[in-house]
């Protein structure tokens, strides 16, 4: 299985470096860190296409937010809400989870929260918005919950099917800013 629920066998991934060029002056892009020795290659390939202010690096850490704040202070970077913070919002307290978020988010510069939907709960996303901190959301392939989430205050919604979900987003007259996939 592949992109989008197509085979990939004979298809060739493009690298960053072809990305970057493929979305240079098009469209802005989220990259998702997975590995903190990513971040210094990733920041590099970035200043190389002229693309720090058109990115978002996602799936960072509290420590990744700070390395990149180190090394590019200017880029746009999101604390993914995971690990027992999530927990701690399943279980507990969205207001708890917020709080700790938060503190998070202000002392690392964070751009913003990043927060699986399946646990990026009603009051915890009206409450970062309530709060100036906003809420980017994955893997979203579902157009009822998409729109859920922008209603919500969701400013970002990632999805595998984005054509899907800006269709729904289009047909309730909400205007997206962009979208990454």
């Amino acid at each position: 299985m592949g992109v989008a629920g197509r085979s990939v066998s004979r298809e060739q991934i493009l690298t960053l470096d072809e990305a970057l060029t493929l979305v240079q002056n098009r469209m802005p892009v989220n990259l998702d860190i997975k590995v903190a020795a990513a971040i210094e290659p990733v920041v590099g390939r970035l200043r190389q296409h002229h693309m720090i202010e058109d990115a978002v690096l996602s799936g960072c850490s509290w420590s990744h937010v700070f390395t990149v704040r180190r090394l590019e202070p200017q880029l746009h970077v999101l604390i993914n809400v995971d690990g027992w913070l999530r927990t701690l919002l399943r279980l507990c307290s969205s207001r708890l989870a917020l709080l700790l978020s938060a503190l998070q988010a202000r002392s690392a510069r964070a751009t913003g929260l990043n927060i699986a939907h399946q646990v990026a709960a009603d009051k915890f996303i009206r409450s970062a918005t309530s709060h100036k901190l906003p809420i980017w959301t994955w893997t979203v392939d579902e157009p009822a919950r998409a729109l859920q989430l922008v209603n919500l205050g969701a400013v970002s919604v990632t999805s595998n099917w984005p054509n899907r979900i800006l269709g729904a987003l289009q047909e309730h007259a909400i205007q997206p800013v962009t979208a990454t996939s």
